[in-house]
This record gives structure tokens, C-alpha cells and sequence, in this order.
């Protein structure tokens, strides 16, 4: 999906545990970030957290209504009034952060799914949503007895691109030096990738766009009757081709370069990370989560939990 026709911005909501308590750093993260896309573009935003049903009752969590610890009551009639409560709530509160919005038309809702990711997605899609952004702590990686987190498996599964931002990250599109790495493998989806990612940067702000690829130095062999200039030049040129026609588009005042190295894969782009220090990484997605986290792709993995870095994820 083209950002160039981008018609509204889903932020993927955690609240807190308990009414009254200061909601999760990465949530409040993710609607900044969230905030600032659509008020950029002039589009919707939505704010979206999700019950689900075979969650525990939030038992003392919530206002129970009266009478709810009587004994004359059934443990049926018990959770139903429970997640009554536990839905008032959150409803309340979804629509309290909606009215905090300035600036930008905003709406919410709780939705009621068994797979939080799923939940997020269906109505990211029948609303209009062909961005989702989401954030995330340290635990968000790792994987429990409830599967992944809803972070891990929207950038699993979304069919929509996922900005993936970090707690506490200060991301601002207002900043006239963004800096943008994307890392390109040049496989089937690279030009999925390049349209999303600079398709967003045209619509926000002038930037400085590093497109990178890294030829592993495990096919190098492959090449060895090829000198490495001839290879670089290779893969440069046809770099150039696929990202030209959204290129055009940036806004006046960006900065595109190719960037072609051979090396280890996962060492090379992170230490060019850590070099170019960018504001955003956008990686395409190829492989489904199997068991592992770092089945979405080592170097996005890398790129979100160790360097801490806000990513972009392209279908």
C-alpha cells in the first residue's frame, strides 16, 4: 500500500492496569508519535486497545458494581458483570485520551478480540487505516506462555506498514536534518519497501535518505571471477532504478544516497546504524513469525531491542 494515499493513522493502545494509574511509557509514546503523523498529513487519527475475553477479571482493577461480591451471585453472572465494568472503563478512558487530541481529528475505540494484533488490525482496516503505529518496551520482545507480544505480532502479521517506536523516543518529523536508513535486501519486496518508506518521508518532511544493501560476504564466493567495484556498481544501479520513480517525489531540500557494502550481514548494517545514527529504519517483511522473535528478521529485531531505534515495517 502507497502512502500517497494515505487516509488515516492507528495508534495501537496499552492502558494501565488500574483506573487512575499513568498509562505505560510506550503507550503514551505511540500517540505522540501517532499524533504528530496525522496532524502532518491531515488525517484521522485513531486510537485503538483491545479487551480480550480470556484475559483473568480485572479484579480490583476496575469499579465492580454493587453487590458483586455478594454470595447470592454465580460466578457466571460474576465475570459478566466484571468484564461489563472492565469494558465501561476502558471505553471512558480510551475516550478521555481522544478528547486530549489538539489539532488533529481523532476518534477511539475498545475492541473485544481474542489476539490483540488481530483486533488492532481489523480495525485499523475498517476504518481507513493504512498506517499502524505502535510502541514498545523492552518486554515487548520476548516471548511468554501468552504467545508474543501485540507488538511482535502486528509486525508479524499487519498488512499495512508498522512504525514500531521504542518508549520514551523523541521523534520529530519536524527536525529539517531527518535522517532515514533503509535497509534494502533487493528481493522481491524491495520496491514495496522503497515505496512506503519514502512515500511517508514525502509526505512529512525533507530528509537525508541512506538506501542501503549488503551483499554477505558468504556469496562473495559466487562473485569471485567478478571484481568487487563491478558488484558494487551492479547493485548501485539497479538500487537507483527501483527507487527513482519515489525519489522524484521527496520534498525539496532532501538528500537521497545509495549505500552498497560487502561484509557480514548483521555486523555490517548495525555498525552503519550506529554510524549514521538515523531517525528511522524501514526494513521489508519476508518471513513469518515461527517461535522465535528474531524470526521477523534478525536485523529489524536488532535494530528495535538493542539499538533501540524507531522502524518502520513494510509487507
Amino acid at each position: 500500500m502507497s502512502f500517497s494515499d494515505i487516509r488515516g493513522v492507528t495508534a495501537s493502545v496499552k492502558l494501565s492496569e488500574k483506573v487512575g494509574d499513568k498509562h505505560p511509557a510506550c503507550t503514551l509514546t505511540a500517540i505522540k508519535v501517532a499524533q504528530s503523523i496525522a496532524k502532518k498529513l491531515g488525517v484521522p487519527l485513531r486510537l485503538v486497545t483491545v479487551f480480550e475475553p480470556n484475559d483473568a477479571p480485572p479484579w480490583g482493577n476496575f469499579p465492580m458494581p454493587s453487590g458483586i461480591a455478594s454470595s447470592n451471585i454465580d460466578l457466571h453472572e460474576a465475570l459478566r458483570l466484571g468484564r461489563e465494568a472492565a469494558l465501561s472503563a476502558m471505553r471512558t478512558e480510551i475516550m478521555r485520551l481522544v478528547d486530549g487530541m489538539q489539532d488533529v481529528k481523532a476518534t477511539g475505540s475498545v475492541v473485544e478480540a481474542f489476539d490483540a494484533a488481530q483486533g488492532v488490525i481489523s480495525d485499523a482496516i475498517s476504518h481507513s487505516g493504512n498506517l499502524i503505529v505502535v510502541g514498545t518496551a523492552k518486554k515487548s520482545y520476548d516471548y511468554s506462555f501468552q504467545g508474543f507480544s501485540t507488538a511482535l505480532s502486528l509486525v508479524n502479521a499487519s498488512p499495512v506498514p508498522v512504525l514500531v517506536v521504542p518508549e520514551e523516543c523523541e521523534l520529530s518529523f519536524e527536525s529539517p536534518a531527518f535522517k532515514v536508513l533503509i535497509a534494502d535486501d533487493l528481493r522481491e519486496g524491495s520496491e514495496r519497501l522503497l515505496r512506503s518508506s519514502i512515500g511517508l518521508m514525502s509526505m512529512l518532511s525533507p530528509c537525508q535518505m541512506n538506501h542501503v544493501h549488503i551483499l554477505a560476504s558468504s556469496l562473495w564466493s559466487m562473485f569471485s571471477n567478478v571484481s568487487e567495484g563491478d558488484v558494487r556498481a551492479e547493485c548501485a544501479t539497479e538500487m537507483k532504478r527501483r527507487s527513482k520513480p519515489f525519489v522524484e517525489k521527496l520534498k525539496p531540500g532532501s538528500v537521497y544516497e545509495s549505500d552498497v557494502r560487502i561484509g557480514d550481514v548483521a555486523d555490517t548494517l548495525l555498525g552503519l546504524i550506529r554510524e549514521r545514527r538515523p531517525d528511522l529504519v524501514a526494513f521489508g517483511r519476508h518471513v513469518k513469525l515461527s517461535l522465535r522473535p528474531f524470526m521477523i528478521g534478525q536485523m529489524s529485531a536488532n535494530a528495535m531491542l538493542g539499538l533501540r531505534k524507531p522502524v518502520l515495517i513494510v509487507p
